[in-house]
Order: structure tokens, then C-alpha cells, then sequence
């Protein structure tokens, strides 16, 4: 199999070891859907104003098997939910720190 290629050079067909995934993209260039044919497998992407991926759903024959929502804080991502949970959609939680005042310099 061949890679293709679309006017931007995002590569619109990959073959990867569970298949062959068409690709597709927004106006950013970010990938949105890819979809495998052989396997009904469907993954689809979303993107905010500022580029970061929101949300991420699989879905295999029909059926939503993985749908996870992102929660930002500025840049950093600080929870990922999973939608198909009602109990306890929290994921993960992501607690960044900072290893230097902004005021500080490095030292070696």
C-alpha cells in the first residue's frame, strides 16, 4: 500500500497493523475521522479555538465503545473524562507543577 497525500501533505491513507484507515481533516490540518472498513472501527476527533483535542470516540460496528472528553486549564490538560461511564466519568486527573519560579534562572 501506498500513503496518499492530500494539497497540504496530511496524509490522507495509512496502513498501520490492524488495517488500512482513510483519513480525514478539518481546516486546521488536524485528523477528525479515520475510519477502517475491515475492522467498522471509527474514530473520530474534535479541536477547540486553540487547537487542543476536546473530545476522542470509537466506535466499532454501530456501537460507541470509548468516548473521552479533555478538560484544559490554559495549555495543560488537567482531566480527561470517560462518557460512557455515569458513575464516576472522571478518568484521570492531571496535576502539573512547576519545577521553576518564572523568576528564578537555571543554575547548572
Amino acid at each position: 500500500m501506498v500513503p496518499t497525500y492530500d494539497a497540504d501533505g496530511n496524509a490522507t491513507l495509512v496502513q498501520t497493523s490492524t488495517g488500512t484507515w482513510p483519513i480525514e481533516y478539518n481546516g486546521e490540518n488536524r485528523p477528525i475521522r479515520f475510519e477502517n472498513a475491515g475492522t467498522q472501527t471509527v474514530v473520530e476527533c474534535g479541536y477547540d479555538s486553540q487547537g487542543r483535542r476536546y473530545f476522542k470516540k470509537v466506535t466499532v460496528a454501530g456501537t460507541v465503545e470509548l468516548h473521552h472528553r479533555y478538560i484544559y486549564r490554559g495549555y495543560l490538560q488537567i482531566a480527561a473524562l470517560d462518557l460512557k461511564r455515569s458513575a464516576h466519568p472522571a478518568l484521570r486527573l492531571v496535576t502539573w507543577r512547576c519545577l521553576f519560579a518564572l523568576s528564578e534562572s537555571y543554575l547548572p
